[in-house]
């Protein structure tokens, strides 16, 4: 076992509290990167949702303090199939992994991922970690270096695996039946359909669903807060439900539909 600074282990223990603290998804997702690059630091990164239905998995919804949206599009556009590591993210288990373990350079090198998408920003190797509790997939945490910056270390990968470890606890016990796809465009049809909410109810409904506090949801939307208050009343009527507990798991359920 490596042992860790007492340095170290205070900043994952900030990073442990936020975990357990912190009430908005992608606000929790944010501030685990940016806590990530104090203790593992890196040059590019993502933090991505996944759901799996009918023994299928997909990646969703990237969120990050460092990479441009283009290229997490691209990421999920072209170049996910293309990734040498791409048969690791089919798993339903806790795992870390560091792309030089499994990757030899020469497979690296000749592929269109490498040459398509790791050059052009400039990275080279990565290091990440499945988030999975009780079976079940929530997402995927991505770290990427330039070959300038070498690749993670052995101490590195403990940290994730840490890290990664409190994360799945508490996206576990936050979404027990796992999570859902926020901007499918078939979801939200189906919440209009059954409940007869408005394009501006759904985004309301999922946002709740995410955590996000009626400020959070003011500012997002640029509407009021009042304004805020009254979609969120006609969402709650329309779903038969008094509480955003309550709503949450009239959602969950619908998800896993």
């Amino acid at each position: 076992m490596i042992k860790l600074t007492s340095k170290q282990w205070n900043t994952i223990n900030e990073a442990v509290y936020t975990i357990n603290a912190e009430r908005s998804l992608d606000k929790l997702r944010l501030d685990i990167l940016s806590a990530l690059d104090s203790l593992i630091p890196h040059d590019k990164s993502f933090f991505d949702l996944a759901i799996r239905k009918q023994h299928k998995v997909a990646f969703f919804d990237p969120i990050s303090n460092n990479m441009e949206q283009r290229y997490m599009d691209l990421y999920f556009e072209e170049y996910e199939a293309c990734d040498p590591m791409f048969w690791f993210f089919s798993q339903n288990r806790s795992e870390i992994y560091r792309s030089s373990d499994f990757v030899s350079e020469a497979t690296q090198n000749v592929s269109l991922y490498n040459s398509g998408w790791l050059e052009p920003q400039d990275i080279y190797y990565s290091i990440g970690s499945m988030v999975v509790y009780g079976g079940i997939l929530y997402g995927s945490v991505n770290l990427w270096r330039s070959k300038t910056h070498g690749d993670f270390s052995d101490e590195e990968v403990q940290i994730m695996t840490v890290i990664n470890r409190h994360l799945s606890l508490r996206l576990g016990t936050w979404f027990p039946n796992g999570m859902h796809r926020s901007d499918d465009m078939e979801y939200a049809s189906e919440l209009s359909r059954l409940y007869g909410l408005t394009p501006r109810e759904v985004e309301i409904a999922n946002l709740i669903y995410s955590g996000h506090s009626i400020r959070e949801m003011s500012a997002l939307l640029f509407i009021s807060q009042d304004t805020v208050k009254k979609h969120t009343t006609h969402v709650y009527k329309k779903l038969g439900v008094d509480s955003r507990l309550r709503l949450v798991n009239v959602m969950r359920g619908l998800a896993l539909d």
